[in-house]
């Protein structure tokens, strides 16, 4: 099973922006706490992923990352502001 695909699917499919945050913000209009708790996610779901390809990697699991969750979970932090390097 391609772990990659399941952890992105769990940030394109489900809601998990913090309830603290509307998904239209950018840093300059939200208060710094608020969007460093955001970053803080976007973040982590970027490390997760890293390690869901590692894993993959090193399991033999086929690549099967699509480009079309990658590409939403880019849109999705550009939204926010927040840059990310996806594997």
């Amino acid at each position: 099973m391609c772990t990659y695909s399941m952890i992105a699917d769990q940030f394109v499919k489900t809601p998990w922006v913090p309830q603290v945050i509307p998904t239209y913000i950018h840093p300059e209009y939200v208060e710094k706490w608020k969007f460093d708790q955001l970053e803080q996610k976007v973040r982590q779901m970027e490390e997760f992923l890293r390690a869901a390809k590692k894993y993959d990697d090193e399991n033999g699991e086929p690549e099967c990352e699509l480009e079309t969750k990658k590409e939403a979970i880019r849109a999705l932090a550009k939204e926010w502001g927040v840059e990310i390097n996806l594997p």
